[in-house]
């Protein structure tokens, strides 16, 4: 998502897919979920305007929505694929709540400096384009 949201769209959505390839490849049986499914949600959310650029909090709470929407989309394909048989209540409290805590703290932790390196990448793709 930060890709996305500093680095543009399109980038976004090939991080999206790459990463989530890659996510299906080695851990799941089903080709294709995480892949469409990170792509898809980094480009509907990859919000290359300034003011998501200047607010690190905008960023931060644009990529819990993404995590959320990742999670119940994945869960929602499962469901319907009948490759899983929790119930809502159980993915819910054993899968959703775990991951989303363990995501924003990742996030926390990362973001500020993944909002100065992508910056970096920014000024020095433009330095190229002007000599």
């Amino acid at each position: 998502m930060f890709a996305g949201i500093y680095r543009g769209r399109g980038v976004g959505t090939f991080y999206g897919v790459i990463f989530g390839f890659m996510y299906d490849v080695i851990f799941t049986s089903t080709l294709g979920v995480y892949a469409f499914g990170m792509g898809f949600i980094a480009y509907l959310l990859s919000i290359s305007i300034p003011f998501f650029q200047r607010n690190l909090i905008m960023a931060i709470l644009t990529s819990i929505v993404a995590i959320v929407a990742l999670e119940y989309y994945v869960y929602g394909m499962t469901f319907l694929l009948q490759l899983t048989n929790l119930g809502h209540d159980e993915f819910l409290y054993h899968r959703f709540i775990p991951s989303l805590i363990m995501n924003v703290a990742v996030i926390i932790i990362f973001a500020y400096p993944m909002r100065k390196w992508l910056n970096y990448l920014n000024r020095l793709e433009a330095e190229e384009v002007i000599d």
